[in-house]
């Protein structure tokens, strides 16, 4: 009995541990599960979350890497290899769409290239794109929007530029380079008063500043610009005082802020009809040519309807015909500037070279591919340059000079008729336009635009009425207030004469339009004799 007892007591506790362990093993197991399970879950959690924040992690990896590429562009653009900036540019805006800072240095860039090109239509509208996409993702960007209107302007699309000059005005009303540019933009259409009113308003607030931070140069010019609109109002709108005597005053201060402003200088020569000024000075032509030559060719032929190249080659043409001359071995094309004359020559000429002052005019003649060599430097001293260099033989025996619209900015053409004639072989050819001086042949050609300071009439007081004189005609030549210069007929043919030049040709023309007013001009074939 005992021995069954102790059996069934061992094997009651035998169970009992066999049911503990294999409660203790259900134990564990299920821990592991829930474990694995929960190790998952939190995985799952992690994997949302980073999902969920995809963007911010991996965005601003890519916005580093784009400030990268613009700090590169930035490096090239300064170095002038807009190529190069460019490429950098859009690799950051791939990389990170809204660094409006990419979009607006490639707006840049591209107007800087732009620059270089004839056809420049295409990069302009790649630089207006870009400036556009820097103020979708920015909207109150004020160098983007003074950009765009800088852009459009440099391509005579005034109208396009002053929204983006006033809408960069009404996020930085102080900000007086897009008043003085919105001045400019109202001037370029006729509407004097509201440029006057922009261009003082920069002025005041200029004037705010400190002044040994200003720019003396900046101030000048705009003082320069209010003269040139002043000048070009009638003299008796300007209430008591008369528009040429503000016009002289805000010239005079101009040039009390820069001395050197050749602009102001010559404009001022023309309000008051200096006796003494000859001649444009080569600073204020290269000055001038420089600024204008980005848009000279669309700006002169389609606004202006400029045709004396195309008048100048049929008349060559028309006496070749009559002399029987079929070609010329030498010929330059003096003044030539981006080489509107050029393709012509090319056809009639064996060996073509242009010479200017304007570095950037020759850069677009370059493009013309049809000069063999190209020159920078003032007409007169070039050509004697030649004549005294014994390196230079070739120069010394030409066969015709062409001078397109050149002579407008001299008076005294005594040195430049010297020069030709010694500078062309026997019977060779000096081709020039020059605008033509007759006594009030017409109030037209008294009140030629200004290329800067323009047409004035009425008589200021203390100033004489422009007019052509006595004196004038005898002297033969006068500095208009166009700032350019006419000559008469009798002159030029005395000056030839004086030369040992035959004229082969003399007729009046009309080189172009100011103000929708016909300039009046004349063109010559001359053949030296001697």
């Amino acid at each position: 009995m005992n021995g069954d007892k102790q059996d069934k007591q061992k094997l009651a506790h035998a169970a009992a541990v066999r049911a503990k362990k294999s409660k203790k093993k259900a134990w564990w197991a299920f821990s592991r599960s829930q474990i694995i399970v929960s190790v998952a879950v939190v995985l799952l959690a992690i994997g949302y979350h980073l999902y969920k924040n995809r963007t911010s992690i991996f965005g601003n990896e890519k916005k580093s890497q784009a400030n990268e590429a613009l700090r590169i562009g930035n490096i090239h653009l300064e170095q002038g290899d807009f190529t190069t900036a460019i490429y950098y540019y859009e690799l950051a805006t791939r990389l990170y769409p809204s660094l409006t800072s990419a979009w607006t240095n490639m707006g840049t860039a591209l107007t800087s290239q732009m620059r270089r090109m004839l056809n420049k239509e295409p990069i302009y509208k790649r630089a207006v794109q870009a400036y556009e996409k820097a103020l979708e993702v920015s909207p109150s960007d004020v160098d983007a929007a003074f950009n765009l209107g800088v852009l459009h302007q440099s391509m005579e699309n005034v109208d396009l530029a002053i929204p983006w000059y006033k809408k960069a005005l009404s996020h930085d009303p102080k900000h007086f380079d897009a008043l003085g540019n919105l001045g400019s933009a109202l001037h370029k259409k006729s509407d004097l008063d509201a440029a006057i009113k922009a261009y003082m308003e920069a002025i005041e607030i200029v004037r705010e500043l400190d002044q040994s931070l200003v720019d003396q140069q900046q101030v000048s010019m705009l003082y320069y610009l209010a003269g040139a609109a002043f000048s070009s109002k009638p003299a008796e709108s300007c209430g008591e005082v008369n528009c040429m005597e503000e016009a002289v005053e805000k010239l005079k201060l101009s040039l009390q802020h820069n001395p050197k402003n050749e602009e102001a200088k010559h404009a001022l020569s023309a309000l008051i009809a200096d006796p003494n000024v000859t001649a444009a000075s080569n600073d204020y032509i290269s000055t001038l040519f420089n600024e204008y030559a980005a848009t000279f060719d669309k700006s002169l032929v389609q606004d202006l309807n400029y045709t004396v190249p195309q008048q100048m080659s049929d008349v060559i043409a028309t006496v070749m015909t009559q002399k029987r001359v079929k070609s010329f071995n030498k010929v330059v094309d003096v003044g030539c500037g981006t080489g509107l004359l050029g393709p012509y020559l090319r056809n009639v000429s064996t060996s073509l070279i242009g010479i200017d002052l304007s570095v950037e005019m020759l850069e677009y003649a370059q493009q013309r591919q049809v000069y063999d060599m190209l020159y920078i430097g003032e007409i007169n001293s070039t050509l004697q340059l030649w004549q005294n260099k014994s390196d230079t033989e070739n120069f010394r025996q030409l066969d015709l000079i062409t001078a397109a619209d050149v002579f407008v900015y001299a008076g005294d053409l005594q040195p430049y008729f010297q020069s030709a004639a010694a500078s062309l072989k026997r019977n060779g050819w000096f081709v020039l336009s020059l605008e033509r001086l007759e006594k009030n042949e017409s109030a037209a050609e008294d009140t030629n635009a200004a290329e800067p300071a323009a047409e004035a009439s009425g008589e200021a007081k203390g100033m004489k009425k422009y007019s052509v004189t006595d004196a004038d005609l005898k002297k033969g030549w006068k500095l208009q207030l166009s700032g350019r210069f006419a000559h008469t007929r009798a002159y030029v043919v005395e000056l030839a004469k004086q030369h040992h030049f035959q004229v082969l040709y003399h007729e009046n023309i009309i080189p172009r339009k100011d103000n929708m007013v016909d300039v009046q001009g004349q063109l010559l074939v001359l053949q030296v004799t001697k």
